[in-house]
C-alpha cells in the first residue's frame, strides 16, 4: 500500500509501506494516472489528485489529502494577483 506521511522535517513524502514491500501479491494500490503523477514530483501529484473524482477505491488518507489538495488550490485561485510595487502619481 501506498501512503503519504509528513517527515520531521515538514516535508510530505510518498511511500510504499512495510506491509506492501513484504508483499508479493502485485497489487498496484494507486491508480497508474495517481501513481505516474506522484512520481514526477509531490506537487504535480497532489494536483491530480485534486482534480480527479474518479479515485474511491483509495485510502481514507488519500481522500483527506485530495480534500486538502482542492481546498488550497480554491483558496489560491481566489487570492488578487501581486501586481508588483504601486506607481506614485
Amino acid at each position: 500500500m501506498t501512503t503519504l506521511a509528513i517527515l520531521p522535517s515538514g516535508h510530505l513524502h510518498i511511500a510504499e509501506t512495510i506491509e506492501a514491500l513484504l508483499s508479493s501479491n502485485g497489487e498496484e494500490s494507486l491508480p497508474s494516472t495517481l501513481s505516474a503523477a506522484f512520481n514526477g514530483n509531490l506537487g504535480e501529484g497532489l494536483f491530480t489528485l485534486a482534480c480527479t473524482n474518479t479515485f474511491s477505491e483509495l485510502s481514507s488518507l488519500f481522500h483527506y489529502w485530495q480534500h486538502f489538495s482542492k481546498s488550497y488550490m480554491a483558496y489560491r485561485c481566489q487570492l488578487a494577483p501581486d501586481l508588483g510595487p504601486k506607481e506614485k502619481t
